[in-house]
């Protein structure tokens, strides 16, 4: 096989820049989910049941298109060649998700069916443009940062990046009322401004060569052993996949729950005055978010010297034990101090997340002798969106069994309510991330030498040379 000329090592530069792909999806998901239930449920008055609804609804349609998004995509179309195979989808899909994410929270009705109606429209339509950027962004990744120490620096830049761009995410309220019906239209608008500029420093890093293009495009087919059911078996028949899928599920559900509940803890257990819930939810999470960054040296450093396996299962362990003391104290100095902590174990997980996932994709990739990486991004947020039907189901069943009502008053609220709120904040989803987290360390054998043959064959079937210097 010839041998091409063009090297495989990325600078730092491009790491950086490539990771504000993951800086869009985390201000996505702080300004359009964070803050959903409290707007439609507390604001808008939609019940919980009917909440329910339209998050299944919204969960079962985002499960199914994200994986047929990614095998849609995953072609060659006659713009292919002139613009790449996965670049028109992440900034076409990127820059349509901005606008109508605008609209999630510019509900007309105030009726509970118009409610349930908007809310799950909405989020389907803005589901279906964030699927086309995000799956063929994750699907890029893995081809173009090859090396375990490349995948330590992305995972850092990504980290930090993302935390940056959730923290935005979290601000932006501030500049709106989030308990008047359109009190997050500002907010919103102005999380479209930042998403553009994150993809206009994004654009540079995942524009297609044309060399780059074939390698994506290698290995197209039109048998059988391309077909999605075909695609969506093997991925969870390979052992490694699975299990990064529980644990990504798990943290999915752990941050869900956490970061949408926060708000009613806040109000209802530590008796933070309505207009002051917002402020004190962003100092919060900022107070986290410097534990984040705290803590991505010695991450980074310790990274660099072990296996993924053993660091990613110790920081799933870490975070849910950080998240624990959440659950019973009630001095806002501990729960300042036990954000920085539960801040520390996101740090390391954020990290890892995109290179545990590249490494398993590898295996695939090496197992089928083909570029699908596309549906696999998809498939994990197939996956991952049971955290969205987990969050609706749980705030049903305990709400139901404590009595809570999010039209109650502070005074109204008994500690058995308390309770419940603490629990379905970090109760279930804090069990689910530990038993994943114990699941990988034990099961996960994608390490050592297996893994050292696996990226050298993809070198090799690529037609690089592994030991030449890329540029």
């Amino acid at each position: 096989m010839e041998t091409r000329t063009i090297s495989r090592k990325k600078p730092r530069l491009f790491l950086l820049r490539l990771s504000f792909g993951y800086g869009f999806g985390e201000l996505l998901g702080a300004t359009l989910t964070s803050l959903l239930n409290y707007y439609y449920v507390r604001t808008m008055g939609l019940g919980d049941g009917y909440f329910l609804i339209a998050q299944t609804v919204y969960a079962v349609y985002n499960a199914i298109n994200d994986p047929l998004i990614g095998f849609a995509t995953n072609r060659r179309f006659s713009f292919t060649k002139r613009l790449g195979k996965t670049t028109p989808f992440i900034m076409g899909g990127g820059l349509l998700c901005l606008i109508s994410a605008i609209f999630v929270y510019r509900a007309p009705f105030s009726g509970q069916i118009g409610l349930l109606v908007w809310m799950a429209l909405m989020l389907c339509l803005t589901d279906t443009f964030f699927s086309a950027f995000f799956v063929n962004y994750s699907s890029l990744v893995p081809v173009v940062v090859r090396s375990k120490k490349e995948r330590v620096s992305f995972g850092v830049s990504t980290a930090a990046v993302g935390t940056i761009c959730m923290l935005i995410g979290f601000i932006l309220p501030e500049f709106g009322n989030i308990t008047k019906q359109n009190g997050y239209v500002v907010p919103m608008i102005l999380n479209a401004v930042v998403g553009v500029i994150l993809l206009a420093v994004l654009f540079g890093a995942v524009r297609e060569k044309p060399e780059l293009t074939e390698e994506l495009l290698r290995g197209q087919c039109g048998s059988e052993d391309c077909g999605f059911l075909h695609l969506l078996k093997q991925s969870v028949k390979t052992k490694n996949m699975l299990l990064y899928l529980v644990l990504f599920v798990a943290f999915q559900t752990l941050s869900i729950m956490s970061i949408s509940s926060l708000p009613y803890f806040l109000e209802f257990v530590m008796n933070v005055p309505l207009e002051q819930i917002n402020s004190t939810r962003t100092l919060l999470l900022m107070i986290e978010f410097a534990g984040v960054f705290v803590s991505l040296p010695i991450w980074s450093a310790l990274a660099k010297r072990m296996e993924f396996k053993t660091i990613f299962g110790i920081f799933g362990i870490a975070l849910s034990l950080f998240c624990i003391p959440v659950r019973f104290v009630s001095n806002m100095t501990m729960i300042m101090v036990t954000f920085f902590l539960i801040g520390l174990g996101v740090g390391g997980f954020w990290m890892l997340l995109p290179s545990v996932f590249s490494d398993t994709l590898d295996e695939i990739a090496y197992v089928t002798g083909r570029h699908d990486e596309a549906v696999y991004a998809g498939v994990r947020t197939f996956f991952a969106r049971f955290a969205l039907v987990l969050q609706a189901a749980l705030y049903f069943i305990i709400r139901r069994a404590t009595g809570f009502s999010a039209a109650l008053s502070p005074e109204q609220i008994t500690d058995k309510m308390k309770f419940g709120i603490r629990f379905e904040m970090l109760g279930v989803a804090v069990l689910f991330m530990l038993v994943a987290s114990v699941l990988l360390l034990a099961k996960y054998d994608l390490v050592g030498e297996k893994l050292a043959t696996i990226r050298k064959a993809l070198d090799e079937q690529s037609g690089f040379s592994s030991e030449e210097e890329i540029k």
